[in-house]
C-alpha cells in the first residue's frame, strides 16, 4: 500500500483496488489530450515486443467488437527480471480471456487480475524510470521486492509512481491509439463502461 503526498491510498496489486476519494484526484485527469507522440522513456533500449489481441464486451455480454493490438515494447536490459517474467506469462498465453479490470481514464489501465507467479524482485533499473503516457510496469502487493502477475499502462505523467513500480516498457507508438480505446472504456472514478478482453498474446 502506497500513501501518496495529496493523501490518497494506493494499492495497484491483485488483493485490492485503487482507492481514492475523488475529489483527491487530480484536475487534469479526465483530459485524453493527455495522449500524444511523445515516447515514454526514450532513452530506453528495447529488446522485446509483445503484442496483445484485444476486444470490448458490453458488460451484459451481448455485444462486442474487436478493438486492435496492443503492442509493447519491453526494456529487457533495465529491468531483466520483471521482464522476464511477463514475457513467459504472455508467451505462455497466461493472460487470454482476463480482462483490464481497472481503468481509471487520466491515470491507468490495468490487467491480469486472476494471473498468478511468484514473487520476484524489484528491478533498480526499472524503478529508476518514469511514469508518463504508455509506460508499461507490473503491479506489486505494496511492499519492495513483491512483483506479481498483474500489469498496468499510465495514460499520462504520473509522478506519484514513481519509484513505487518496476517500469518494464511501453506501448509502441503505433499502438496508442488502441491504448486510447481502452481507456475509453472506463472513467475518471474508475467505473466500466465496457469489459476489454484480452484474447491472446504472443511475442513478437
Amino acid at each position: 500500500m502506497r500513501r501518496l503526498a495529496s493523501g490518497l491510498v494506493l494499492l495497484l496489486s491483485g488483493t485490492a483496488g485503487f482507492v481514492a476519494p475523488a475529489a483527491s484526484r487530480r484536475s487534469s485527469l479526465p483530459a485524453l489530450s493527455l495522449f500524444g507522440p511523445k515516447v515514454t522513456n526514450p532513452d530506453q533500449e528495447v529488446t522485446d515486443r509483445v503484442r496483445m489481441r484485444l476486444r470490448v464486451k458490453s458488460t451484459d455480454g451481448k455485444a462486442s467488437y474487436p478493438l486492435g493490438d496492443l503492442d509493447l515494447e519491453l526494456f529487457g536490459k533495465t529491468s531483466p527480471l520483471a521482464v522476464a517474467v511477463f514475457k513467459d506469462l504472455c508467451a505462455t498465453n497466461a493472460y487470454a480471456s482476463r480482462t483490464f479490470h481497472r481503468i481509471i481514464r487520466g491515470f491507468i489501465v490495468q490487467a491480469g487480475q486472476g494471473t498468478t507467479c511468484d514473487p520476484y524482485q524489484d528491478d533498480a533499473g526499472g524503478l529508476a524510470l518514469s511514469f508518463g503516457n504508455g509506460a508499461l510496469a507490473m503491479s506489486n502487493a505494496g511492499e519492495a521486492n513483491s512483483g506479481n502477475a498483474e500489469f498496468f499502462i499510465s495514460t499520462a505523467r504520473a509522478d506519484e509512481l514513481d519509484g513505487q513500480y518496476v517500469v518494464i516498457g511501453r506501448v509502441a507508438p503505433n499502438a496508442m491509439n488502441v491504448l486510447k480505446e481502452v481507456e475509453k472504456c472506463g472513467n475518471t472514478e474508475g467505473d466500466l463502461y465496457n469489459d476489454v478482453v484480452i484474447l491472446a498474446s504472443q511475442l513478437i
